[in-house]
């Protein structure tokens, strides 16, 4: 497990083609539970997809892209903001937070399709902990300095609260950091913040 203290960015006040959304397929479960990560319009803003559904970028003929996913534990106290339709689901946004990254990796996707990514929570955490789900859209391409760039960072990021077998959450609080996996330091600087045409990854 790669464990490692990131900052999800500077919080800022984004327009509808920064502010893209993340679903998970559940807000709360078990550790070791197999989730869904994928591309949504929770907030109904049209700027799920990647790379650009909204026609300001451009690419090249023969760039690939993916979609590089994190889980972050979020620190003590951290539970996220209700969504509006009441579900129970509970997302925060980019920034908002300090992390710790528990797992993560990729999936390939293809310009203006939905996509989805398979992640699990990690078996050894423990009911009451949360967990926040960030990804950045990454292009691929010959004509790229480095071979690849990040393109699309998502905005709304979804929380995940392990529960206990019995679907119960504790009520006392739960450590911060993820069992037998101490945090490492924060880098030295905070990535940009999200905006059109600059996205950020902190992976």
């Amino acid at each position: 497990m790669s464990c490692a203290a990131v900052v999800v960015g500077t919080p800022q006040v984004v327009d509808a083609a920064a502010a893209a959304d993340l679903a998970l397929s559940a807000h709360q479960g078990p550790a070791g539970a197999d989730l869904v990560l994928s591309s949504a319009d929770v907030f109904d803003l049209g700027a799920d997809l990647c790379p650009d559904p909204d026609g300001f970028q451009t690419w090249e003929e023969g760039d690939s892209f993916e979609i590089r996913w994190e889980l972050g534990l979020l620190p003590e106290g951290a539970v996220g903001n209700p969504l509006a339709d009441g579900s129970g689901a509970m997302y925060t946004t980019r920034g908002d937070y300090e992390v710790e990254v528990v797992a993560s990796g990729s999936v390939p996707t293809e310009p203006g399709e939905p996509w989805g990514a398979p992640v699990t929570v990690p078996a050894d955490l423990v009911p009451g902990q949360r967990l926040v789900a960030d990804a950045t859209c990454w292009r691929m391409g010959a004509g790229i300095v480095g071979g690849e760039e990040p393109w699309r960072p998502y905005y709304y990021l979804p929380v995940f609260t392990v529960t206990a077998a019995d679907g119960s959450v504790p009520t006392s609080a739960p450590s911060t950091s993820a069992p037998g996996a101490p945090a490492m330091p924060a880098p030295g600087a905070d990535p940009a913040a999200a905006r059109p045409g600059a996205a950020s990854y902190t992976g």
